[in-house]
């Protein structure tokens, strides 16, 4: 709950607004952004079943064939976010897109290979990261829509957009009943691209982590003088979140050989 009251008031959307920019937060199925406390436009696909409480509710009554989908909730952020470049004004948006996540709802060309309630989607018996050939194929049609997405973006923007996107974690396909955790390099490893001006992409260095995206961005578009945190890399676990191990060396011993930004 106390990160939960965090995502729901970011810094980073307080900043935008002082500089003039309306807040766009997509309201998800999950905890954190089920909801925003501060935004100035909510996108959400539904006001009445798809809350958290709606959730616990329809799990304990009939109501369960009710509840929305998550392939629905994918398609809706999926569709909405086209939308964004139409708004008049500055705006920043946030969207925590509940994909490539399980369940796997569709195959690598964008069918629906499963009909699993918002309500069973952090569910063991959804699958969980066990099917990795699914892991793989909800990957693939993810890639082909986030390339639809950013072209949209792109060509409808009337000024020249910023974009982030960034995963806020990685897979877990080596947990098993042997393993319950997975292995560290694997949860920790993500996908993190940048787009907008050459100044912004040339502040960019190969080892950034998202602790510091927004630093450099507003260092660079607001002529900021943010400084850059250290890069330091954390693991726990579900069962016991607060207990954190540091990772850094093992972490920078992977990356230090393999990392590279194209700008």
């Amino acid at each position: 709950q106390p990160f939960y009251d965090i995502i729901r008031a970011p810094k980073v959307a307080e900043i935008f607004q002082a500089k003039g920019y309306r807040y766009i937060h997509f309201c998800t199925s999950y905890g954190g952004t089920e909801e925003s406390h501060t935004a100035d436009i909510r996108m959400r696909q539904s006001t009445l079943l798809g809350n958290e409480f709606m959730s616990v509710l329809l799990r304990s009554t009939a109501l369960l064939a009710l509840a929305p989908s998550v392939a629905d909730l994918h398609r809706f952020c999926l569709a909405e976010i086209k939308e964004i470049p139409a708004i008049q004004g500055p705006t920043f948006t946030f969207l925590h897109l509940l994909l490539p996540h399980n369940p796997y709802v569709f195959d690598k060309d964008g069918k629906e290979r499963a009909n699993v309630p918002l309500t069973l989607q952090f569910k063991v018996k959804t699958g969980g990261w066990e099917d990795k050939q699914a892991y793989v194929d909800q990957t693939v049609f993810l890639n082909q829509k986030l390339l639809e997405i950013v072209d949209h973006i792109l060509a409808k923007s009337t000024v020249p957009p910023v974009i982030l996107i960034q995963a806020d974690h990685g897979s877990a396909t080596t947990v098993s009943k042997k393993k319950p955790y997975p292995r560290t390099t694997e949860r920790l490893a993500i996908f993190n691209a940048y787009y907008g001006p050459d100044h912004f992409k040339q502040a960019l260095y190969p080892t950034i982590s998202p602790v510091n995206s927004f630093r450099v961005l507003f260092n660079s578009l607001f002529q900021a003088n943010y400084e850059l945190l250290p890069e330091k890399y954390y693991f726990s676990w579900y069962q016991k979140p607060y207990v954190m191990e540091d990772v850094t060396e093992k972490i920078q011993k992977e990356i230090s050989g393999s990392a590279n930004v194209q700008k």
